[in-house]
């Protein structure tokens, strides 16, 4: 990010800008989601300096399994929740196998990825480990959402909210922020 441009993969250089105006911060996002780390990163580069994991659903968590196999990945930053299923479980293991250093979400936390990149947490805004939540439940799923990391990447002047599946009622919360 030299603070204005971003690639989804080598050669295919974008201005996150113009594809929001032209498409919505949706289509962004969606566009985000579809690429893949192999077509992002050289094949000689084996280092992640942070791993987001917005909340434990198998979506969400399921490809970071392979991530920390085969990357050396510096830090992950999840929230902290009381949840179990096969693929959260085996990433946690997987996390503290490699011995990497986790960080839990908190409101007002401030990551600094480089001199110019700024990772600013909003959500959540507690710790959310007294709640049980179980895969599979609709209503216990819809919780887990609402515990998604809520934050907001700036370099330059491009500032992008990422709200991982956090529900409309969180964001009605964060929106006087904005």
């Amino acid at each position: 990010p030299n603070g204005r441009k971003m690639s989804k993969s080598l050669g295919n250089v974008i201005n996150p800008s113009e594809i929001i105006a032209k498409y919505s911060a949706d289509m962004l996002r969606y566009w985000a989601a579809t690429g893949t780390l192999g077509d992002d990163l050289p094949f000689y580069d084996r280092t992640i300096d942070l791993v987001i994991l917005t909340h434990p659903h198998a979506d969400h968590v399921s490809g970071l399994v392979d991530v920390v196999k085969r990357y050396k990945v510096k830090k992950v930053l999840l929230p902290e929740v009381a949840f179990h299923s096969n693929a959260f479980d085996e990433f946690l293991k997987l996390v503290d196998e490699k011995r990497i250093p986790k960080i839990y979400a908190r409101v007002g936390q401030r990551v600094y990825l480089d001199q110019a990149t700024v990772l600013d947490i909003y959500w959540p805004n507690q710790r959310a480990e007294g709640k049980n939540f179980s895969e599979g439940f609709e209503q216990a799923s819809s919780s887990l959402n609402d515990a998604s990391i809520v934050a907001k990447l700036s370099f330059g002047q491009t500032k992008i909210l990422f709200t991982g599946d956090a529900s409309t009622k969180i964001e009605q919360t964060l929106l006087p922020l904005f």
